[in-house]
């Protein structure tokens, strides 16, 4: 069973660069079997995304953020790992059945952004590389951090949904479907000051996440 975590106000709670926790309560929650999480406290240090435009091209972080797993061939210096067409098309599907969710609830759909993206993806192979599934890494990051340090800036973390296989969720209608009988996913998920979304999938460690945002 994937244990949940909530905020205040369904899942949602800070700016980027700011966490709290707690576990399976309100904000600034995290789980240690999956649900959600947002931030709204201070969580202490962590690294800062630095954006080299120098030689990389426009939006390429530089390489020593987060833990070896956010990285290809898990090692530091190396580019943040991208999901493959097989994972992205899981992505895509859990995104879809979250607009799904919102359009049947009367609310809009969420757009896509290539950093709540990031975020979830350098938590699912991190997840996965660590066999854990929650919000908050052994470093004490959560998803205000993550997001920050993919270089995420102007944007709340609203919430941050995480499952794994090890927590019995297999498909992409499986993770959705759980979040959406969790009351306090459900709300996150369906909060209506959500404006955009990033899905990863990893398929090593069989782990999804979700990252919602407000802009």
């Amino acid at each position: 069973m994937i244990a949940a975590s909530a905020l205040a106000l369904g899942c949602s709670g800070g700016s980027s660069g700011s966490s709290g926790s707690s576990t399976g309560g309100s904000s600034g929650s995290s789980s240690s079997g999956g649900g959600s999480s947002s931030s709204s406290g201070g969580s202490g240090s962590f690294t800062p995304a630095v954006l080299d435009y120098s030689d990389r091209g426009p939006g390429t972080p530089v390489l020593e953020v987060g833990s070896p797993w956010w990285h290809l061939h898990t090692t530091y210096g190396q580019p943040l790992v991208g999901m493959n067409p097989g994972e992205r098309g899981r992505a895509t599907e859990v995104a879809l059945l979250v607009n799904n969710a919102r359009e049947d609830a009367g609310l809009s759909t969420a757009l896509a952004d290539p950093f709540a993206e990031s975020a979830a993806k350098v938590h699912a192979a991190d997840m996965g590389g660590r066999g854990i599934t929650g919000h908050r890494s052994p470093e004490g990051w959560q998803v205000t951090e993550r997001l920050a340090m993919v270089g995420g800036v102007g944007s709340e973390a609203r919430a941050e949904c995480v499952a794994s296989a090890a927590t019995g969720v297999f498909s992409p209608a499986q993770a959705v479907g759980y979040w959406l009988t969790i009351d306090a996913t459900r709300r996150g998920l369906l909060a209506p000051e959500v404006t955009h979304l990033g899905a990863a999938y990893d398929e090593d460690g069989r782990t999804w996440v979700l990252v919602l945002l407000a802009r």
